[in-house]
């Protein structure tokens, strides 16, 4: 069973326990207090400017208190769960996963006051005046810091000075990306980010040898108290000969010369062969046979020999052998191989790791949606460079069985589906035509797919073969392109139930997607993500599809004449458009918290001789990855609701999302989140009351549920529970559609979802 009625637990017994934790986290830990000892629980800090950054002031604070989830220090409670003077389970293992109490310490606080004095005189601000107030009980401390900043110091110049004067012209070029700009305070740590841009900047046109240790800046009063003039200077070469007319070590640029790629270093106990290939210039060694093709590598490889050194390029190479998915370790190393006067040659070596070839993995879910108990099963087996040239071939096999009961408590036949999917996917670009330029800088690959799946539901018995062909790349680090041209899809129906399509379907725009057809289309992707791993910032995801079909089939059948308008070789065949998007919004609050926001919005419209949607293609609410409140494909479109029916859907969707996140203990993590939206036709059909998208009147029909989730994460795989709640139901009739206030509705009647990995 999926609901939990706890209308009949007294709210009274409820408010007594939220209320005994609270007690429980905040008293726990007296055990461990001495009496001269006290728990630091609060620290605020307050600034008389606005434009400070608290949260990275926060970074500087020597002592802070313990942490706190849902309001309630929880890990301070587990720890005070362990009796001091016992090692044994279970306490050894609440110290363990606990968090030991925070105690007050005045010299810890005035570190803290003296940390935020510095960190705010290197921002450029005078008379940083950091004051703090201490209050304190019997067992508890709170500490307050009171900041006044002056005004800051200017930049009022800036100007450069070189040693070498050949880089001069270089460094002035892109002085427009520069962090320092006159007006801008005379702030440290934009100095320290301007050497490392400028190091960047050199590697990247390729001066190898250059590091932010050449550059350092003078400063230079003016008659303004608050103003300074800037030099900024950069030393010339350490090493090699003097030029002989600027009488100065130049810095001289690095030019690719030897390039040896080593694709097997590992796993051999004794060379027993060597085998070089000379392709397009690169050496290839192979130690053994030749594993992978050296046009392979040579494609993945970004340092040509004759080009510029650059670091984008080394960068760009790790990133592109690594997409390979062949290698368990890339390691790209460079040796001066000759410098001579202003010419100077590396030879790079690039050591590569193979990875395990074939590999299996297995999946067993067990699914609770709806009322609906079931287990969906799988077998995958991959096989990574089966041709030698860094191909991925993907069999997989599912299987699943799940008990199927309408909303009016009635068992029906349960659900059995089965499938088979083969997908082969290739780092080339395969087109009639060559695109080597296109196929360096945005390394496509090409994809084929096939795969079949038979359903076998109570009322209907659904086959669906599909064969898709396509391409993926790049467009930069933050963006990446799918365009499929081709993607074919033949449903057919050996059984319906023409008594329940009638009933529910008759004279609709569903009525004949429950008929033999096909489905000729081209779709493409667009996804931006600009995360950045292992730095703990907030980034935004992005993603648009749209999708066309029939045009082309409506063009060859009016051409050919091959029968009605609407079939193909006999079969029926859909003509539509779709398009939406997906945009999320990953705001990092602390290492261990995040609040998560999600915007969907999707449309799709027939044309031609389609009077709706294919079934496949339409849209559904509710279930884990949707409005969790309500179970899958249950909610719409509009406020339309029918108890017998479990496949809702409609042609619009829209959806917003809410989830706040938050570490626990050990692996597991909390969520608290809210959802709302729903589905709707293009227009109202006979048998679907008030199903149809009006613009004064569809916000209405929007569906709000909320609750809480619990999540364990083992890293390869994250399991996911989520106990939800309506708040407001649009199918609610002659009452408040906000369910908490109707007696229509149980406000403790919770929806249990199961998931994998996290709903967005």
């Amino acid at each position: 069973m999926n609901n939990f009625h706890l209308h009949n637990i007294p709210k009274g017994y409820i408010y007594a326990i939220v209320v005994c934790l609270f007690v429980l986290s905040s008293c726990g830990p007296a055990r461990y207090l001495s009496e001269d000892e006290k728990l630091f629980v609060k620290s605020k800090i307050s600034v008389d400017k606005r434009k400070t950054d608290i949260i990275t002031l926060k970074k500087y604070e020597r002592i802070s208190p313990n942490k706190k989830v849902l309001g309630m220090r929880f890990h301070l409670f587990l720890f005070s769960l362990a009796n001091p003077e016992k090692e044994k389970f279970p306490h050894n293992w609440f110290r363990k996963i606990g968090e030991a109490p925070v105690l007050y310490d005045s010299v810890l606080v005035s570190k803290s006051r003296d940390n935020f004095a510095s960190y705010l005189a290197d921002r450029g601000y005078n008379k940083v005046n950091v004051e703090s107030n201490v209050k304190t009980t019997k067992s508890k401390a709170k500490a307050r810091y009171n900041i006044s900043l002056g005004e800051p110091t200017i930049i009022n110049s800036i100007r450069y000075a070189f040693e070498d004067t050949s880089i001069q012209k270089l460094i002035y070029s892109d002085t427009i990306n520069s962090f320092l700009k006159i007006g801008k305070p005379f702030d440290k740590v934009m100095f320290q980010a301007e050497r490392e841009r400028i190091e960047t900047f050199m590697k990247n046109n390729g001066y190898y040898r250059f590091t932010r240790e050449y550059i350092y800046f003078e400063v230079y009063p003016t008659a303004h108290p608050l103003k300074v003039k800037v030099s900024l200077n950069i030393k010339q070469n350490l090493t090699g000969p003097f030029d002989p007319v600027l009488k100065v070590r130049k810095h001289r640029q690095h030019y690719i010369n030897n390039v040896t790629i080593t694709p097997s270093i590992t796993n051999f106990e004794g060379i027993r062969k060597i085998d070089t290939v000379l392709y397009k210039e690169q050496s290839i060694v192979y130690m053994s046979e030749r594993i992978i093709k050296p046009a392979t590598l040579v494609r993945a490889n970004n340092m040509l020999p004759g080009s510029l050194y650059s670091l984008k390029n080394v960068d760009r190479t790790y990133n592109d052998l690594g997409s390979l998915g062949l290698f368990r370790y890339v390691n790209v190393d460079f040796e001066e191989s000759r410098v001579s006067g202003n010419e100077a040659l590396l030879d790079c070596k690039i050591d590569l790791s193979m990875r395990k070839r074939q590999s299996y993995s297995f999946e067993v879910n067990v699914t609770n949606s709806s009322n609906d108990l079931g287990i969906r099963g799988g077998v995958v087996y991959n096989n990574y460079n089966i041709f030698r040239g860094g191909e991925h071939l993907q069999i997989g096999l599912t299987g699943a069985i799940e008990s199927l009961e309408n909303r009016l408590k009635q068992v029906i036949e349960p659900m059995r589906e089965a499938g088979v999917t083969t997908k082969l996917e290739t780092p080339k670009f395969i087109l009639p035509f060559k695109a080597d330029n296109f196929q360096r800088k945005y390394k496509p690959r090409t994809e084929l797919s096939l795969s079949y799946n038979y359903q076998n539901q109570p009322k209907y018995i659904r086959t669906i073969a599909n064969a898709s062909f396509g391409y993926n790349w790049r467009g930069n680090i933050y963006n990446r392109h799918t365009l499929h041209p081709l993607d074919f899809y033949l449903v057919k129906l050996p059984r319906v139930d023409s008594a329940y399509i009638d009933s529910i379907y008759k004279d609709t725009r569903l009525e004949n997607s429950f008929e033999n057809h096909t489905i000729l289309g081209s779709k493409y992707s667009f996804e931006f993500n600009n995360q950045q791993l292992k730095r703990g910032i907030s980034f935004v995801y992005i993603r648009y599809n749209l999708e066309s079909a029939g045009f082309l089939l409506n063009l060859i059948n009016k051409r050919s004449g091959w029968g009605e308008d609407s079939l193909f070789f006999g079969v029926q065949y859909f003509q539509y458009i779709k398009t939406d998007i997906d945009f999320r919004n990953y705001n990092i609050i602390t290492p261990r918290d995040r609040i998560v926001y999600r915007i969907f919005a999707g449309v799709g419209i027939p044309y031609g001789n389609s009077r709706s949607l294919p079934f496949e293609k339409k849209y559904w609410s509710g279930g884990p990855y949707g409005i969790r409140a309500w179970g899958e494909r249950t909610l719409g479109p509009g406020p339309y609701f029918d108890a017998g029916s479990f496949n809702q859907l409609g042609d619009i969707k829209l959806e917003a999302n809410i989830e706040y996140r938050f570490k626990v203990i050990w692996k597991l993590e909390g969520a608290l989140f809210m959802d709302a939206g729903n589905i709707w036709l293009l227009e109202d059909a006979p048998e679907l009351p008030r199903s149809g998208f009006k613009f004064n009147q569809f916000y209405k029909d929007i569906a709000v549920g909320t609750g809480i989730g619990i999540r364990l994460d083992l890293s390869f795989v994250l399991l996911r529970t989520d106990f939800g709640f309506k708040l407001r139901d649009p199918s609610i009739e002659g009452g408040n559609k906000w369910t908490f206030r109707s007696p229509e509705r149980d406000f403790w009647d919770f929806t249990f979802q199961f998931g994998i990995g996290y709903p967005f």
